[in-house]
């Protein structure tokens, strides 16, 4: 089984990432739509729901990416939300662009196909469990014997290593495991899974982004490599206020704060006369914004209260006055109000609302 293109087609040859981008057009914006600067890159895609995005982005960057889905068909193809006729847009949505073939890895014949079409490809992106490759001779050793350069992208829960490696999860599970979840939602309720996939389109985007790096690497003569992409260290990373919070109180020997999303102490949900907004305000000059948007209130006007830490330390003073400021305002007009006197506030828009969105 050897790599077509298609009738008539002749790939692109291949060429250095870097050698892809030419400056003005990466940086310039809207980015063009036929922007491919992977075009001629060849990606086998055997991962599950945990790695599809990786493909479906190097894809978006021109990549020609081979989607591999056993005989039976790939399991997010049963994954929530269905469109009408019953499709999957779970699948659809991290598939896109993408070509499609089935092989069965448990014959033979499926192995040597994998084998023959690993020889001229670029890229290799899987998802099984740590071992499971290596058990039918498809480890990364052996796929790397049949072509050097190749760069083996493995996208998994817990990384190939540790003591969790083969333990089963989900995307809520790795959630939980990342130190999120301990973190969001209110104090005094339950804690609140994210909606959506967090954890593994975190993994697919970081994924993408080591497969890119290794394609560098790769242009500088040091052949390929094999890449441990774990979904918990990249969803732990994201972690900006958790992850370092608590690792500099084990340094200081003190307890870690928790802060709960839901508290939103410097960043406050705030109702308005038709659905909520999401103010920010930091630095003295904003502050001096809102207050003088607010009619200058007397108890506010000392320079204490240009201090982020002041106002964060007497939020439940505040909170009270941003409410009865916000109360009868638009949501939308109150935001473009707010910029326009340099104070940060966004709607909080739902998903209908983003894609009718002008800016969208």
């Amino acid at each position: 089984m050897g790599w077509s293109v298609g009738a008539g087609e002749v790939a692109e040859p291949a060429r250095p990432v870097l050698d892809r981008f030419d400056p003005p057009t990466l940086w310039s914006f809207p980015m063009k739509a036929d922007f491919q600067p992977l075009a001629g890159l060849r990606v086998l895609d055997l991962a599950d729901e945990k790695g599809e995005l990786c493909g479906r982005l190097l894809a978006d960057l021109g990549s020609d990416v081979l989607r591999i889905e056993p005989p039976k068909g790939a399991g997010s193809r049963n994954l929530p939300p269905f469109a009408p006729d019953g499709t999957s847009l779970y699948f659809a949505y991290r598939n896109l662009n993408k070509r499609g073939t089935v092989l069965d890895l448990e014959e033979q014949a499926g192995r040597e196909s994998l084998l023959a079409l690993t020889a001229e490809a670029d890229v290799l992106v899987e998802a099984f469990p740590p071992g499971f490759m290596t058990a039918l001779g498809l480890g990364p050793a052996e796929l790397q014997a049949a072509n050097p350069d190749l760069v083996v992208a493995s996208l998994t829960d817990f990384g190939q290593t540790g003591p969790d490696r083969d333990l089963v999860a989900t995307d809520d599970v790795v959630f939980a495991r990342s130190g999120w979840l301990a973190v969001s939602g209110i104090v005094g309720k339950p804690p609140l899974l994210a909606p959506g996939s967090v954890a593994y389109d975190a993994l697919g985007v970081l994924g993408a982004y080591a497969v890119l790096l290794a394609l560098i690497h790769r242009d500088r003569g040091t052949g390929g490599q094999h890449l441990d992409v774990s979904a918990l260290e990249a969803l732990s990373q994201m972690n900006s206020w958790g992850i370092p919070n608590a690792s500099a109180s084990v340094v200081q020997g003190v307890p870690a704060q928790t802060v709960r999303s839901g508290d939103s102490p410097l960043y406050p949900h705030i109702p308005c006369a038709d659905g909520h907004i999401r103010q920010v305000v930091l630095a003295p000059r904003q502050w001096r914004a809102l207050w003088e948007w607010m009619g200058r209130p007397e108890a506010f006007a000392d320079e204490y209260w240009e201090s982020t830490f002041n106002r964060y330390m007497n939020i439940d003073v505040l909170n009270p006055v941003f409410w009865e400021h916000w109360a009868d305002r638009l949501m939308v007009n109150g935001c473009a109000e707010a910029q326009a006197l340099g104070v940060v506030a966004t709607p909080m828009l739902k998903p209908s609302d983003v894609l009718g969105s002008a800016h969208y």
